[in-house]
């Protein structure tokens, strides 16, 4: 969404609620917000893993539900992976996240975070305890079959849904699959992350254009009638030729603004010990 390589002063998914993530970066979500859409983000598991939750509210984001307040909304609250919320409890939130949000007057974001294809197994939802993949011997693969056919059903939900033909549906993936039940098949096959951008009226067509995950916010805010280009991405949808500006790590360092210790530091080696009553 903000078109940088991801490089910051913690390693892993360490990222935590204390403080605001990139602050000074302009991303995809900050320039919609700027143009007066209403950010909703709906994801059945915790907000506080690798700082998800802050980087929302950090960059246009308003309305952020995540494990903690959907899972009081489910009709059952044992009825969770250990993840989070199942997927077909999420899209079945979202439907109804979707149909407010569409009777406003102010254009909207509406992001979901599918967890159920989560490695090594994957999570089987109630809605697919009848449905498998081939044989069903491979519980990431039939996973990914249910996964595939709520992301189906949703979609379907839009294109039918009365505002259905204003609205562009974007699904893409984080990152490969990570090692699973379903390795050794992947290892077959040519691997990459997808994006997928549908529109209404719009036939299919596969764009062959090299590109990597800073390019998805360009790509995004260029689909739905914006110019421009977020950081370092550029538009994989356009026919002309597209350079990558040059960003140091520091510049991107630069972008969290953490406060520095410039003058030294003193320490003061006195205290008073305060005596508690039955020590």
């Amino acid at each position: 969404q903000c078109g940088i390589p991801f490089i910051a002063p913690i390693n892993g998914n360490k990222l935590t609620n204390d403080h605001s993530f990139l602050p000074g970066a302009t991303c995809l979500g900050d320039l919609l917000k700027d143009e007066g859409y209403r950010l909703h983000y709906l994801g059945g598991a915790e907000l506080g893993f690798a700082g998800k939750g802050k980087f929302l509210t950090s960059h246009g984001y308003t309305n952020v539900k995540g494990r903690r307040i959907l899972s009081r909304q489910l009709d059952d609250i044992r009825y969770q992976s250990r993840w989070g919320v199942y997927d077909d409890s999420l899209f079945s939130f979202a439907k109804e996240e979707y149909h407010q949000l569409s009777q406003g007057k102010k254009p909207f974001v509406l992001t979901l975070l599918t967890l159920d294809t989560h490695n090594p197994k994957g999570h089987i939802n109630s809605t697919c305890y009848d449905k498998t993949y081939e044989k069903g011997q491979n519980p990431m693969l039939n996973a990914v079959h249910c996964s595939d056919a709520l992301v189906g059903e949703f979609i379907n939900f839009i294109r039918s849904h009365p505002n259905g033909k204003n609205t562009v549906i974007t699904i893409l993936s984080d990152h490969l699959g990570l090692n699973s039940t379903a390795t050794k098949r992947l290892k077959e096959i040519k691997r990459r992350n997808l994006l997928m951008i549908n529109t209404p009226n719009q036939k299919a067509i596969s764009i062959n254009t090299r590109g990597d995950q800073a390019d998805t916010g360009t790509t995004i805010l260029n689909s739905i009638g914006f110019t421009g280009q977020i950081g370092q991405g550029i538009n994989l949808l356009s026919k002309k030729e597209q350079t990558k500006p040059d960003i140091n790590k520091q510049d991107i360092l630069a972008l969290w603004e953490w406060e520095k210790v410039s003058d030294g530091i003193n320490i003061d080696h006195y205290y008073k010990k305060k005596r508690i009553e039955g020590e």
